[in-house]
């Protein structure tokens, strides 16, 4: 199945009333079809599955392709198509995805949804030996966007996340004034907090966090 089988398959449900209100909600940072995630699940079910055992230099040939295109829709098809290969990405592929993300008119939405690929791939142990390198990589980037995917990568973790790098980027964004980067360090503080209160309490007590992020931090604790 070509995108252009499954744009046009899209193009003939959008729903013009709908794609306002996400795009509205979005700050008009992007366009959409109208589609709710369950609806495009339904309509780019048969692409995703046409698609799924591509080798992985096609599979990224078609998130290039998907993400280009008018609507974000497809660049969250392009996410669902990555998440059936998860285990076969290779360290390369979170770097373009992570440029990607953060290049292509990018939001909350963009780097969120990728995030949900990069936090699943750092999950698994042969490729945690990246996360260090991944995390100091992005979060000594000027671009806020990137910064974000550097503290989010860790969500989820529990008792496997890195501390000691939870410290370093800390360190690093507490006295941000970019609200999406001190919302992400609020969540990223908040997610430690179900498996690590005492440290999560010796962060509250020993940084002067941001107040977005002392709200998230403090959230559970």
């Amino acid at each position: 199945m070509k995108i252009e089988e499954l744009e046009k398959i899209l193009l003939e449900n959008k729903n013009e009333e709908v794609a306002l209100i996400q795009q509205k909600y979005m700050k008009n940072t992007c366009l959409f079809l109208g589609l709710s995630q369950k609806e495009l699940g339904v309509l780019s079910k048969d692409f995703i599955a046409c698609h799924k055992k591509d080798s992985i230099d096609e599979i990224m040939k078609l998130v290039h392709e998907l993400s280009n295109k008018k609507y974000r829709d497809f660049y969250y098809i392009a996410i669902s198509l990555l998440k059936t290969n998860i285990k076969n990405l290779r360290y390369k592929d979170i770097l373009e995805l992570t440029k990607i993300a953060t290049t292509i008119s990018p939001w909350w939405n963009t780097t969120d949804s990728a995030n949900l690929v990069v936090r699943r791939w750092f999950l698994l142990k042969e490729n945690r030996k990246y996360l260090e390198k991944y995390i100091l990589k992005n979060i000594n980037s000027k671009n806020k966007w990137v910064i974000r995917m550097g503290i989010i990568c860790q969500l989820c973790m529990k008792e496997e996340v890195n501390l000691d790098l939870v410290n370093i980027i800390i360190e690093k964004t507490y006295q941000s004034s970019e609200f999406f980067i001190q919302k992400a360090l609020g969540w990223l503080l908040r997610d430690i907090s179900y498996t690590f209160p005492l440290y999560i309490r010796k962060v509250v007590d020993g940084y002067n966090l941001k107040p977005v992020t002392l709200r998230e931090a403090k959230k559970y604790i």
